[in-house]
């Protein structure tokens, strides 16, 4: 994967992007985006279909790694460990996504009382399913959040605030005022618009 001239070639890279070069992040993304849209192709749950793009995915991890890398919090010795980052990061993306989406498209497979499989997810467990996500994806998760708040009508918002405070649907019905009838149709309409904004985050 690397020049013949590895070390070297890999000191003056990596200086060159400490000084901002454009080219040098251009040979970056040109030299890994192929190999992290193709682990990215083999990590994604093909059943989630357009909801997860391979690269999506591959495009915010090499945007994440020149983030961290301006601001200091990441360092190389060599090609390798380069890449060991980016793809331990794809991977960990990827199956973020899965779990994310699987639980919006097809409610995760939650268990109910009766110890029957459940067809649909509380919103909640969106969160309690992604393991350990760093902070990029915290980020990225509440953008997307902030962004489906926009869409519900400015009436309707204090139903999701109080709902996303871990509050089952009766509880925020009762908090708010809104019948339990008001508050299923705003957390359909907010999932919805979690899974549209999925398309293309």
């Amino acid at each position: 994967m690397e020049p013949s001239d590895s070390q070297g070639s890999f000191a003056r890279l990596i200086k060159a992007l400490e000084n901002q070069d454009e080219e040098a992040a251009t040979f970056i993304y040109t030299k890994y985006i192929g190999s992290l849209i193709r682990l990215a192709s083999k990590k994604l749950d093909l059943r989630l279909g357009a909801k997860v793009d391979p690269e999506t995915v591959a495009h915010s991890v090499i945007k994440l790694f020149f983030d961290k890398f301006q601001k200091n919090e990441i360092e190389f010795e060599n090609w390798e460990a380069l890449y060991a980052y980016l793809a331990k990061v794809t991977i960990k993306k990827s199956l973020n996504r899965n779990r994310l989406h699987w639980q919006l498209k097809r409610g995760g497979g939650s268990v109910n009382n009766q110890g029957k499989r459940s067809t649909q997810v509380e919103l909640e467990e969106i969160y309690a399913d992604i393991t350990e996500p760093d902070p990029a994806e915290v980020a990225e998760i509440n953008d997307m959040i902030e962004m489906a708040m926009c869409k519900i009508k400015p009436q309707h918002r204090s139903i999701m605030e109080v709902f996303l405070g871990n509050h089952s649907k009766e509880k925020t019905a009762e908090l708010t005022g809104f019948s339990l009838r008001t508050v299923q149709r705003v957390i359909n309409e907010f999932r919805e618009e979690i899974s549209r904004l999925g398309n293309v985050d």
